[in-house]
């Protein structure tokens, strides 16, 4: 029987080709801090980065610490904590050896895990300073909370084989830029989520208007791109009341989306046209280029909106 990775894979890209946002190639301040013990040692991984693993152990595996190791190297760039990994990834009970999810090593479909270390602790410290291109073997012992979460006998160990294909950031990385006049003010926490204040009697403009908050260096979003984005949208408060927060990824377990700009409304997709993987967006969309006199869910008719999103990834 196989489980979903749901807990842990965010969204499934379908891509050739990924174009990354992290530090270039090796970085000496992002050491990989191994974890050798019993259980990878236990563990045979054979077969090409990129392919499906052959993964043989002897049952019942059981480590009481979490342990990885990188079993083959890459040259790619490098991910650091807080950031999201692009993969390919095999899970097995250690208890049976079986098979509990895999990709499909098609060189397409790939998963987005976050490296969270408030979500997933071990899982995050496998990943950590890894270099695209690299295959990763984790023996997870210690991570009751997720062991729980997929459904299985207290005390599981797992057996996790990583590809890291691509490495995107966590937050906006750009440079600071200058505000126009008429903006929201928005205050970012140390983790990146952004806070927003309006000023007081401030009306919204008619047209839908754009700022970029941090200048990223990174790829360009083309009408054709799927972009991985982290973002939070707040309807523009009406008599100077209190903002009201409708949408956001940074609430949301951290978890950034991916989507084609053609499945946006106007507003945010004419907002990341042309901009450059590492930035950070404001932009303020008019009624007409939202949800119009319609509105959806928790966003009335004829509403403004504001959203900050940072470019995290583009392919």
């Amino acid at each position: 029987m196989r489980r979903s990775l749901s807990l842990l894979v965010i969204a499934a890209l379908a891509a050739t080709a990924l174009a990354g946002c992290a530090t270039s190639s090796a970085d000496a301040t992002c050491t990989y801090d191994e974890k050798t013990g019993d259980g990878v040692s236990a563990v045979s991984v054979t077969g090409s980065f990129g392919s499906t693993p052959d993964v043989t152990f002897a049952t019942p595996l059981k480590a009481s610490t979490n342990q990885y190791v990188v079993l083959s190297e890459g040259d790619g760039l490098v991910s650091h904590a807080g950031d999201t990994v692009v993969v390919d990834v095999s899970l097995f009970d250690g208890t049976t050896a079986e098979l509990l999810s895999s990709s499909k090593y098609d060189g397409a479909g790939f998963a987005l895990l976050p490296l969270d270390a408030t979500a997933q602790p071990a899982l995050a410290k496998a990943l950590e300073c890894v270099q695209v291109g690299s295959r990763v073997l984790a023996v997870i012992g210690d991570a009751p909370n997720l062991t729980t979460a997929l459904g299985l006998a207290a005390g599981t160990t797992l057996v996790f084989v990583f590809d890291v294909h691509d490495v995107y950031l966590g937050k906006a990385n750009g440079t600071p830029q200058n505000v126009p006049d008429g903006f929201p003010m928005i205050v970012l926490a140390e983790d990146g989520t952004p806070g927003i204040t309006f000023m007081s009697g401030a009306t919204p403009p008619v047209e839908t208007r754009i700022a970029v908050l941090k200048a990223g260096t990174g790829a360009t979003v083309g009408a054709d791109s799927q972009v991985t984005v982290a973002y939070s949208g707040w309807l523009w408060p009406a008599d100077g009341g209190t903002p009201t927060q409708f949408d956001s990824t940074w609430a949301n377990g951290k978890k950034p989306a991916t989507f084609g700009l053609s499945g946006v409304v106007p507003g945010f997709s004419k907002a990341l046209m042309g901009q450059k993987v590492g930035s950070q967006i404001e932009v303020i969309i008019s009624p007409e280029d939202g949800y119009g006199s319609a509105g959806t869910g928790r966003i009335p008719p004829n509403s403004t909106l504001v959203f900050v999103i940072d470019i995290l990834g583009v392919n």
